[in-house]
């Protein structure tokens, strides 16, 4: 909680001593303030969706200004509105950039959180218009393919997070610091050993999928997606690669499922002799074209407008090789929240999406204990704890508030 605050508001710092010190005196000027204030209304979007209310910082700070109090969360998304549209006006399309500079801020972007940032406060007809800015991008025809090196800043991606293999790290490991590999790949890939069958090396087992997300992909017929995001203990034994000493009854989380997206792949990783346990160079997809589609998506559905709805929905399903939905109203909207659980597992948005649906929807699927797999076992989830009162937001770092005594602590999360 702690370091999502600090990283959030660190990039934020940064992007204001650059709208606040350079002059935009030419276009190469005028086009990086945009970069900034595209980057500033990421910040501020992530922090406000995990924290609600915050303090507003749009200028380096005197030591007489640290003790900032938080400010509603309205005036935060009026902020990002602002950021974003400015940087829209100010930035280039994606393919208006060199090779070497894909990973930089776009027009594309800028709009994609002018919609998010709209849609978060149910102002669905204005989202929809400013999702459909987001132009010049198109869905990878391999879903398998959205997430690998090659595809890095490809068609799909509207924005990255950016890792590098090339260092390399050895044992003595920089922990606790900004490293510039992908470790979390390794700390999320499979326990079990070595698959050298799907290209995996073995990995240290946080985040395992579950049950409900197979049973979700099995029931729409839907096994492109799900052999591209997950494989089960099943088809692990039967692989050539299966550790003879299999025994996933004391792992932690372990629900009988594996995960392929954003693997431990041997192909992403530093062949050069390092470690390849702690030299993963992939890329997060922090917002893909298809994240955008299911959003627009939403957007015209919640504004009664079922066709263009649809429209986004089906643009989606047919890279998996699924039948157009047209269906129209409630049963639209649900099959929207139903194909954004799928399409987008493991990318970041699942709590968030359900905490923004409503109390009803969240306590239906966090409000839920998810038994354990094994006798003796740990659930996967604690249900009985969830109270969406509090939990729709996350406690402000008790550090923050120990240092500013403006800072206020959110309800439910004690002093």
């Amino acid at each position: 909680i702690q370091a999502t605050w600090q990283v959030n508001f660190y990039g934020i710092f940064r992007a204001n001593m650059i709208i606040q010190n350079l002059e935009p005196e030419n276009d190469l000027r005028k086009r990086i303030i945009g970069e900034a204030k595209a980057l500033r209304a990421y910040y501020y979007l992530e922090l406000v969706t995990q924290f609600g209310d915050l303090p507003l910082v749009l200028k380096g700070l005197e030591p007489t200004e640290f003790n900032q109090a938080r400010v509603p969360k309205a005036n935060i998304y009026a902020q990002i509105e602002t950021d974003a549209t400015e940087a829209a006006a100010a930035l280039p399309n994606k393919s208006d950039y060199s090779a070497g500079d894909q990973f930089r801020a776009s027009k594309g972007m800028a709009y994609a959180l002018l919609g998010k940032v709209l849609l978060y406060q149910a102002r669905y007809t204005e989202a929809a218009a400013a999702f459909e800015n987001v132009t010049g991008y198109g869905l990878v025809p391999n879903y398998a393919d959205v997430f690998k090196d090659a595809e890095e800043f490809g068609s799909e991606s509207v924005l990255e997070a950016s890792f590098s293999s090339k260092v390399p790290y050895d044992w003595n490991y920089p922990w606790g610091t900004r490293f510039e590999n992908n470790l979390h790949v390794q700390l999320m890939g499979a326990r079990a050993g070595s698959t050298p069958e799907l290209g995996l090396i073995a990995g240290w087992g946080f985040n395992y999928p579950s049950e409900k997300l197979w049973d979700a992909f099995n029931t729409m017929g839907d096994t492109e997606r799900r052999d591209a995001t997950m494989f089960s203990e099943a088809q692990y034994l039967t692989y050539k690669s299966t550790d003879p000493d299999f025994d996933g009854s004391t792992w932690w989380d372990y629900n009988r499922y594996f995960r392929l997206k954003y693997g431990s792949f041997d192909a992403e990783t530093n062949q050069d002799g390092a470690p390849k346990e702690l030299n993963y160079g992939t890329n997060w997809r922090l917002i893909r074209y298809a994240d955008v589609l299911l959003l627009k998506a939403e957007a015209y559905a919640m504004a009664n407008q079922d066709g263009p709805a649809q429209a986004a929905l089906n643009e989606v399903r047919a890279r998996a090789g699924l039948a157009d939905v047209t269906a129209t109203g409630d049963a639209l909207m649900a099959a929207i929240r139903n194909e954004r659980f799928v399409e987008l597992a493991f990318e970041g948005h699942r709590y968030f999406d359900l905490i923004r649906w409503g109390e009803a929807i969240a306590n239906a699927e966090l409000g839920v204990q998810v038994p354990a797999t094994f006798s003796g076992g740990d659930p996967a989830h604690y249900g009985d704890n969830f109270n969406y009162g509090t939990h729709q937001v996350f406690p402000i770092p008790i550090s923050d508030i120990a240092a500013a005594t403006n800072m206020t602590q959110n309800p439910g999360y004690g002093n």
